[in-house]
């Protein structure tokens, strides 16, 4: 079960509608971008850099590599 802290949560839905704004700007699926338990561990481990973010062991290289800044982003503003 997710981790159900105000800043887990805050988290979580910012990483949501960021997946669904950069999905549909793509056309393609949500899961595409990342998926909803790559979501849930970036909420919980809330990475602040490129090496924690590397830890992140769902985020593969290529979601990493395209994605990291915008990720580090939503999460900074969440």
């Amino acid at each position: 079960r997710p981790n159900s802290s105000p800043g887990f949560l805050l988290r979580y839905e910012a990483l949501l509608e960021w997946r669904k704004k950069t999905a549909r700007a793509r056309g393609v699926e949500s899961d595409v971008i990342l998926s909803r338990s790559t979501v849930v561990e970036l909420a919980e481990k809330n990475p602040r850099g490129m090496a924690e973010l590397g830890r992140i062991e769902s985020l593969g290289p290529y979601r990493r590599d395209r994605y990291a800044g915008e990720i580090l982003k939503v999460l900074e503003e969440a």
